[in-house]
């Protein structure tokens, strides 16, 4: 999930497409298909079966599978940045039903878009992990 900049602040925005990225910027439906980053290569990578796959021209990818779209390869997903980040950033969550506003910090990576925008991204683990607070 990208962090978006609102005022100075940090908070949490939109998961991450494959058509942010040039490796697959050309890809049928890159909107509709979402990044994980991957343990192995520690790189995003696109998981083979997400909403973007049903409606694609080729078939047969429909089931999420662990295998890059593009290629095939293995994918192990990072569950979380604390071991491996690019630092952390502050993040600011609303606690709706209590009408607060509070933040913590979140390890961070940065990825590349295809515009050359680094991007900070976190995983949602990392997002909702109350223990980081």
């Amino acid at each position: 999930m990208a962090l978006e900049q609102d005022s100075g602040e940090y908070r949490p925005g939109r998961m991450v497409r494959a058509s942010q990225l040039a490796e697959y910027r050309q890809v049928e439906n890159g909107d509709w298909k979402y990044l994980v980053f991957d343990k192995n290569t520690d790189r995003p990578r696109m998981p083979q079966g997400s909403v973007g796959f049903c409606w694609q021209s080729q078939k047969g990818q429909w089931n999420l599978e662990m295998k890059d779209g593009l290629d095939g390869a293995e994918i192990e997903p990072l569950l979380t940045f604390l071991a491996n980040n690019d630092g952390s950033l502050p993040v600011r969550f609303t606690e709706f039903a209590g009408e607060r506003v509070f933040k913590r910090g979140v390890p961070v990576k940065y990825m590349e878009t295809e515009t050359g925008e680094k991007l900070p991204v976190v995983t949602i683990y990392d997002l909702l992990d109350y223990r980081l607070a």
